[in-house]
């Protein structure tokens, strides 16, 4: 990186290793679909979750919680998963803010079920209330290094139905407690995964490109390369779903 690719984007002429260059087609994306070149990056935030996504091989009609849901990659967990086919239960502490969620991707993908769950935190009233939603297939984890203590892994893996699978894809860096009698007598698959690989990022951009993934980012700011401590600054402080800082060298 520091020799042939240190310059990046940022290069007039800028060289990639070709196993990471993507075609876009931007009649559609653009002319067609209206995305502009700023909207766009957030495909880059649409692959993580699609990674993780591929990795539990989510089928239409699966049923997929996603926890915690309201953030960057847990809300664009929640759109790939949509656009997949697969029917959602989103959980996070904060109901008005899944509420909001639900508002505004429901007619968007108006044939999904999309269930909400705020987490309180106890495992009886968060499993009871997972289980009362009927058998839930798959569970894709985005938990922040704070949340090393909390209990909603343990609840949601208790919740899945018999052969269910999870995945964990967030950022806890110590140890978390498993409910080993429930993975071990319901036959569940636990799996981790780092970003995505090559076939990830072709299946999110033809997903975008047929429209069956759509998207929004009406919280995006732009800034000039020279602005970069206002665009971290921003980043830092708006990393919520549908938020993004993107930098523009040449941004008059």
């Amino acid at each position: 990186m520091v020799g042939d690719w240190r310059n990046g984007s940022y290069a007039e002429y800028a060289r990639w290793p070709l196993e990471n260059v993507h075609v876009l087609d931007e009649e559609k994306l653009v002319m067609k679909l209206g995305y502009s070149v700023h909207d766009l990056a957030y495909l880059q935030r649409l692959l993580v979750p699609g990674g993780g996504l591929m990795e539990l091989d989510v089928q239409t009609g699966d049923r997929v919680v996603i926890a915690p849901a309201t953030g960057q990659f847990g809300g664009a967990a929640v759109e790939v998963a949509l656009a997949l086919g697969a029917d959602v239960v989103i959980c996070a502490r904060k109901q008005d803010v899944l509420e909001r969620m639900r508002t505004s991707l429901a007619p968007i993908y108006p044939q999904a079920r999309i269930d909400t769950v705020a987490l309180s935190g106890t495992v009886e009233t968060d499993v009871g209330a997972l289980q009362a939603l009927g058998p839930l297939d798959k569970f894709i984890d985005f938990s922040p290094a704070a949340a090393a203590g909390s209990t909603h892994i343990t609840n949601v893996l208790m919740s899945l139905r018999h052969g269910g699978r999870a995945c964990l894809m967030g950022g806890i860096t110590g140890t978390i407690s498993i409910p080993y009698p429930v993975v071990v007598f319901n036959d569940l698959t636990i799996c981790g995964k780092f970003m995505y690989d090559r076939e990830v990022v072709r299946r999110v951009i033809s997903l975008v490109e047929s429209g069956r993934l759509k998207f929004e980012v009406p919280e995006i700011e732009v800034y000039g390369l020279e602005e970069w401590e206002d665009g971290f600054k921003s980043a830092e402080e708006n990393a919520g779903w549908r938020e993004m800082a993107v930098l523009r060298p040449g941004k008059k």
